[in-house]
């Protein structure tokens, strides 16, 4: 069955001293690793929807943010079969760097920030398949 919607989603690519911020997930049981970011709210732009993803989850603000890459095949969301996400990834500054291994828990979500050296960075590192495509390009660049 083909996907009824769009969800359109933001990623924050934080590099600094040659590793990258990850964050390990768990909401409602189900664990995976991404970059930092979310969903698209009706109403926002793609920077106003980053910069509000970049204050709930790393509790800073964007010194900048550079187009890096946007998803340009069909994908299905893992969590409904009935959506097709794309992604919008951008290189970012921060304020302030979050510290390794900051925890934020709320309910049946809880996020653990983690900084990997991009010599050490693998496809593996990460869950979604848009993920692993964007960690092939950083490996690249």
């Amino acid at each position: 069955m083909l996907p009824h919607k769009f969800n359109i989603r933001v990623y924050a690519l934080v590099i600094k001293d040659q590793k990258v911020l990850l964050v390990k997930e768990r909401i409602d049981g189900f664990e995976f690793t991404k970059f930092p970011g979310g969903g698209v709210e009706l109403g926002e732009g793609l920077l106003t929807a980053l910069y509000r993803e970049i204050k709930e989850e790393l509790a800073t603000e964007c010194t900048s943010a550079t187009h890096f890459y946007t998803t340009d095949f069909f994908q299905a969301s893992a969590f409904n079969r009935l959506e097709q996400i794309i992604s919008i990834y951008y290189k970012v500054g921060l304020v302030q760097n979050p510290i390794d291994g900051k925890i934020t828990e709320e309910l049946d979500h809880t996020m653990q920030f983690y900084w990997k050296p991009l010599e050490e960075l693998r496809e593996e590192d990460v869950t979604f398949p848009i993920d692993k495509h964007v960690v092939s390009l950083l490996m690249k660049a």
